[in-house]
């Protein structure tokens, strides 16, 4: 067995963290010892200890001589939580493999820098590709500020989201619901407007798979939502983005429900700026989102410029009438959406395909 296999047992076990540790990165940990496997850990929760503690304190037998293998570089500050660096030398491993260095500014090389600098024998990187994969959340989020985007959609065969504009329709199999609901635990927030949560009034909870209810954030630039809609029930954070100088007494009606009212500017198309928005909730820790909403919507957001990840379920259903999941306004394909497809898939009866960007692909992004 090679670094390679147990850097990848190291990368399985980030995965466990999924929707449990943001804004912090997934990283999982494997301690080898004369080649077996004596500790294993992976970071479980946000403030809690890394994964390369949890691993140490795991451990089967002395640490002293062993192969530490790591998805992301150790850190080396104090945080929620002490560095894992100065754990790592004092506990007497002679070796560390490392899948990528951390994109954050306060570790980013640091680290290494530390556990070289006593004697210990570095690798890095080591399947820096995979393991920057398991970190894009948090490698946009750090970088940039702003948060990872992934658009979702469902579709008939002939591009339809609903049988009647404007009613709610579930065209989708179960195994596909099933998959969706995957998808919110994983994510930080659902992003929506406010046209779906009066057609559908959805609750956005995840009750077909294991996991956290994200937050939500509605657009909604008049303030046209009921403070009776079914998500406020949910006792997750809610956002609403509206325009300036709304209904003070609307505004007032949602904050009773527990909704943070926030005011952001339009464009010259009355769209809510997309930019002021995901600026807002990067800021407060956002560090994904995933929007499900309308034609209009899902058509900004692909034209916007600001997405990573587009998926879309297709049925085998052809529908007559309805309305296509590309809003008329922006003809077909809206431009600057920049996507490349990227995987093909089966879900029970349905077709998933999956669009990345470029820069979300080579994990490289521009600050600022």
């Amino acid at each position: 067995m090679n670094d390679e296999h147990f850097l990848r047992l190291a990368l399985e076990l980030a995965g466990k963290g999924a929707g449990q540790v943001s804004p912090n990165p997934m990283v999982g940990c494997v301690l080898v010892k004369e080649g077996k496997v004596i500790g294993r850990g992976y970071h479980q929760k946000y403030g809690g200890p890394h994964a390369e503690v949890n691993a140490i304190n795991s451990a089967e037998a002395d640490l002293t001589g062993a192969v530490m293998y790591v998805s992301l570089e150790p850190c080396s500050h104090f945080g929620k939580t002490p560095p894992c660096a100065d754990l790592i030398i004092s506990k007497g491993i002679s070796r560390v493999v490392v899948g990528a260095l951390d994109p954050n500014p306060l570790v980013s090389g640091k680290g290494v820098k530390k556990l070289i600098e006593s004697g210990i024998d570095v690798t890095v990187p080591l399947l820096e590709d995979e393991c920057k994969e398991r970190i894009k959340f948090f490698l946009k989020h750090i970088t940039t500020g702003m948060p990872y985007i992934l658009v979702k959609t469902a579709a008939s065969l002939n591009g339809k989201v609903n049988r009647e504009p404007g009613r709610p329709a579930q065209l989708t199999c179960t195994e596909s619901a099933a998959m969706v609901h995957r998808l919110r635990s994983e994510y930080d927030l659902i992003l929506t407007g406010s046209g779906t949560v009066t057609a559908d009034d959805p609750m956005f909870t995840v009750r077909k798979a294991a996991g956290r209810n994200p937050a939500v954030a509605i657009l909604d630039s008049s303030l046209s939502i009921s403070p009776s809609a079914r998500l406020f029930a949910a006792g997750r954070k809610v956002y609403i983005f509206t325009a300036m100088d709304q209904d003070r007494a609307k505004a007032e009606l949602l904050r009773e429900k527990g909704a943070e009212v926030i005011e952001v500017g339009k464009d010259e198309r009355g769209f809510l700026l997309l930019h002021e928005v995901f600026s807002v909730l990067g800021k407060k820790g956002i560090g994904s989102v995933m929007a499900e909403s309308g034609p209009r919507l899902t058509s900004s957001l692909l034209a916007s410029g600001f997405t990573d990840e587009f998926i879309i379920y297709i049925t085998t259903e052809m529908i007559a009438g309805g309305e296509n999941f590309i809003h008329p306004e922006f003809g077909g394909v809206p431009q600057g959406s920049q996507l490349l497809h990227t995987a093909t898939g089966s879900s029970g009866t349905d077709i998933c395909l999956t669009f990345r960007t470029e820069k979300s692909l080579k994990h490289v992004y521009r600050s600022g």
